[in-house]
């Protein structure tokens, strides 16, 4: 969807190609355009060339039928069900007990109670067996927390949350927040936790800019429209040399706070901040 978002706002102002998977919506989107709905809606003149046909995308990228039938099995050895196997052979749909996936995958499955919701979820992520590390990508499912618990909210619907003071955030906020608004103010917003309003970030510049809603739109058209006639290897080689101070500071530090992390959680003071922050 934000691919889609840019390439509507791009689209605008420059010529933008669009990759499909299926021949219907590239002709839909060479026919209408892309829209764009929100505070203000409009069309996108877009190209969306014609997706190679399933058989020949398949025959270049996808695993071979032999290949197909190496992973199926393995998976009947484990007792796994192989249920479909789609057309472009890049999706395979299997079924089974999480004892056979847990086996089958080296993972270890768990029941977790979040808002009132009860779901199950692997403890980590599932790892590939070498015999099929190099036919799949990705081994997805084992988890229905997406049923239970959204993942999307819009700001009207979220309340400033105080940061529970064991954790230390240390994944960029404590190495970049002075870089970009200087060491006091890093200070101020790292030890109060306070609220920011739109206007004083824009003022202390944590962002570029801070419009109302309606104007969001012409906001980004106004970065969307300067950027898109820069050439593409000059921006990324100029973004490379501005991350360098980013870059120092997270090197130098990420280590030793992975460490002091990893060994502060097991005390009672952290694992005690972190269950009063799970029962709000």
């Amino acid at each position: 969807m934000i691919g889609s978002l840019f390439a509507g706002h791009l689209g605008r102002v420059a010529e933008v190609s669009v990759l499909t998977r299926r021949e219907e919506q590239a002709a839909a989107l060479n026919e209408h355009g892309l829209r764009v709905s929100g505070r203000s809606d409009f069309v996108a003149p877009v190209q969306a060339p014609l997706p190679p046909p399933t058989s020949r995308f398949a025959d270049r990228f996808a695993p071979s039928q032999a290949d197909i039938a190496i992973i199926k099995r393995y998976l009947d050895g484990f007792g796994i069900t192989t249920d479909e196997v789609f057309a472009d052979r890049l999706l395979i749909k299997a079924t089974g007990t999480a004892d056979a996936f847990e086996r089958a995958f080296t993972v270890e499955m768990r029941d977790v109670s979040r808002r009132g919701k009860r779901f199950h979820r692997p403890r980590h992520a599932p790892r590939i067996p070498l015999l099929l590390r190099d036919l799949l990508v990705a081994i997805q499912g084992l988890s229905n927390e997406p049923q239970f618990v959204p993942k999307h909210h819009s700001m009207a619907e979220l309340t400033p949350l105080a940061v529970p003071q064991a954790v230390v955030p240390a994944g960029g906020a404590t190495q970049w927040l002075p870089i970009f608004v200087g060491d006091r103010r890093a200070r101020e917003i790292l030890l109060l936790c306070d609220e920011i309003p739109a206007k004083q970030a824009e003022d202390w510049g944590l962002v570029n800019r801070a419009v109302p809603a309606g104007e969001l739109d012409a906001a980004v058209d106004y970065y969307v429209e300067r950027l898109a006639v820069k050439l593409p290897q000059t921006i990324r080689y100029t973004k490379q040399q501005l991350n360098w101070w980013r870059d120092i500071s997270w090197h130098e530090t990420v280590g030793h706070a992975r460490d002091w992390l990893a060994l502060s959680m097991l005390g009672d003071e952290a694992k005690g901040a972190i269950r009063d922050f799970l029962k709000r």
